[in-house]
Formats: C-alpha cells, sequence, structure tokens
C-alpha cells in the first residue's frame, strides 16, 4: 500500500459467531466526526433506547472501544500538529516569495 495513504476503519461490529449483521447483540462502535474532532459512537440496531451489553461480551466490545478512542487521540493530535505547522509557517517572519521580489527590486 503505497504511504501516501492511510486507511482509518470508521466502523466495527461485535457480535457473536455464527449471528448476522443486524442481530439484537450486534455493537457498531463507530469513529465519527462532525468539525468539532473524532469521538466514538457505540450503537445497537435493536430498536431499544440505549446500549445493551451482556456481560459476556463486554470485554470485546471494550477493546473496540479502546481501540478507536486510540485512533481518534492519533487524528486529534495529527490535526493539532498540522495546525501548529500551519500556524508556525505564519509566523516566522517575511514570506519568502516577497523576500525574492524584493531583492530583486534593488
Amino acid at each position: 500500500m503505497p504511504t501516501d495513504y492511510q486507511v482509518i476503519p470508521l466502523a466495527l461490529l461485535v457480535m457473536r459467531n455464527g449471528g448476522t449483521l443486524f442481530d439484537e447483540g450486534t455493537t457498531k462502535i463507530e469513529l465519527t466526526d462532525e468539525a468539532g474532532g473524532p469521538f466514538v459512537v457505540v450503537s445497537q440496531s435493536d430498536g431499544h433506547e440505549g446500549v445493551r451489553i451482556d456481560s459476556a461480551d463486554w470485554p470485546t466490545i471494550r477493546g473496540v472501544i479502546d481501540e478507536q478512542l486510540r485512533v481518534c487521540a492519533r487524528l486529534e493530535e495529527e490535526a493539532n500538529a498540522r495546525a501548529r505547522e500551519l500556524a508556525r509557517g505564519a509566523t516566522d517572519g517575511a514570506d519568502p516569495i516577497y523576500e525574492e521580489d524584493a531583492t530583486h527590486a534593488r
């Protein structure tokens, strides 16, 4: 895979072996962003309010949530690093293009 790209899994499903994507116990852990920074949404398609988690399912669901939160933290840090870099470039002083123009004008 070219290094110019990164692959970010936006949604993962936790379901019991032999289950289907839309079983009541299937839990969707989704990485999303509404322009305020990434966050994790946990949902189920069983029509109930909230998320129902069996104790046997919790370790797997928690592991996936933890991983998605690590991805959020990495994406936030990358965005902050880009913003710092842009801010540093904007405050470094004279623009090299203008300096070159000024040199030629003499």
